[in-house]
C-alpha cells in the first residue's frame, strides 16, 4: 500500500517527467462484429532514461513498464505506464501534491468520471461530447505558451 509520501513523490515525477493524457481508439472491424464502437482510456506514463524510477513506480503503484530504442544519439529510456481506474485513482490520491499538472489531473478525473460499461447501447453521444470537450481542453493546457515567463520586465518610467 503507497504511503502519502509515495504519492506526494509520485506527484513531483509526473509534474516533471510524467504525461497525463486520454486515448480514443476508433474500432476496428473485428471490434464492430463485437458491437464495439470505439474505446476511451485514461493513461498515466512517466518515461526516464533511468529504469529505477520506473520499476520503482511499478513496484510501488502497479501498471507495466516499456522500453524504447531509439536511434542514436538519443539514449533508451523506459516508460512506467497505468490505465483506466487504477490511473485515475493514482491522480485523485496525488491532487494535494501537483505543482504543475494539477489542471491537467483534474480534466483526466472528470473524462474517467464518464466511463463505465455501455454495452450494447453504446456510450450515448452527450457523453461522447462531453469526453470530447474534455479532451480538447487536456491537449490545451498541454501547449500553453508560457511565454510571460521568458519576457524582460518593462523598464519603461511611469
Amino acid at each position: 500500500m503507497p504511503s502519502e509520501l509515495d504519492y506526494a513523490r509520485l506527484a513531483a515525477f509526473i509534474d516533471g517527467e510524467g504525461c497525463i493524457s486520454v486515448y480514443t481508439r476508433k474500432a476496428s472491424e473485428k471490434d464492430k462484429a463485437r458491437h464495439w464502437k470505439r474505446t476511451t482510456q485514461l493513461i498515466l506514463s512517466i518515461r526516464n532514461c533511468d529504469p529505477r524510477l520506473p520499476l520503482w513506480c511499478k513496484e510501488t503503484f502497479g501498471g507495466s513498464i516499456g522500453r524504447s530504442y531509439p536511434r542514436p544519439p538519443r539514449r533508451n529510456s523506459f516508460l512506467w505506464v497505468i490505465r483506466y481506474k487504477k490511473a485515475a485513482d493514482i491522480l485523485q490520491a496525488c491532487m494535494p501534491f501537483f505543482l504543475l499538472k494539477r489542471e491537467q489531473a483534474e480534466i483526466a478525473l472528470a473524462i474517467q468520471q464518464t466511463m463505465k460499461r455501455w454495452g450494447r447501447a453504446q456510450v450515448p453521444d452527450n457523453v461522447r461530447a462531453q469526453r470530447a470537450q474534455l479532451t480538447a481542453e487536456l491537449k490545451r493546457l498541454k501547449h500553453v505558451p508560457l511565454q510571460h515567463l521568458y519576457e524582460k520586465p518593462s523598464t519603461k518610467p511611469n
